[in-house]
């Protein structure tokens, strides 16, 4: 599954390669981040929680990650997506926008597959501790849709 996004003046590219394992793609940065996540191999640990939710077209979206992620570790996110009757949503190029609130980062996307209905699993990684905004949005019926903003607190 390959995934892109439009992002400013560039795209984002996201592959899925070797099983469920995902890879963010960074556009001029694509090479770090790829040699940082061949290095980590130890899966951010944690209780999930729900985040904030995101609502758009009629759907309802909750982000779920662990309670505590760490910098530069590779992080479990998940997105789930309900209709307003609580069936579980079927979409399409369904990503994540990882930003930090504090200051200006290159683009980090996370491109989600759907492991149930309704929910959405990727890995990313945060490049660096602090606040982040977790940006959801997908394709369905022909659109391009914004999920949600969810807030993101990340350890050093």
């Amino acid at each position: 599954m390959t995934c892109e996004v439009e992002n400013g003046g560039g795209k984002a590219r996201v592959s899925k390669r070797g099983g469920d394992k995902l890879r963010n793609c960074i556009p001029g940065m694509a090479r770090y981040i790829a040699g940082l996540m061949s290095v980590m191999s130890v899966l951010a640990a944690g209780c999930s929680r729900p985040a904030p939710n995101g609502n758009s077209e009629g759907l309802h979206a909750s982000l779920i990650s662990p309670s505590d992620p760490e910098a530069l570790k590779n992080t479990t996110l998940s997105l789930n997506v309900v209709d307003t009757s609580g069936r579980p949503a079927h979409l399409d190029d369904v990503v994540i926008s990882l930003t930090m609130t504090t200051m200006m980062m290159p683009p980090n996307i996370v491109c989600l597959h759907e492991a149930k209905p309704g929910l959405y699993t990727g890995a990313g990684t945060f490049t660096m501790g602090g606040k982040w905004q977790a940006s959801a949005s997908a394709h369905f019926d022909g659109k391009n849709l914004t999920l949600g903003d969810f807030p993101v607190t990340v350890k050093d």
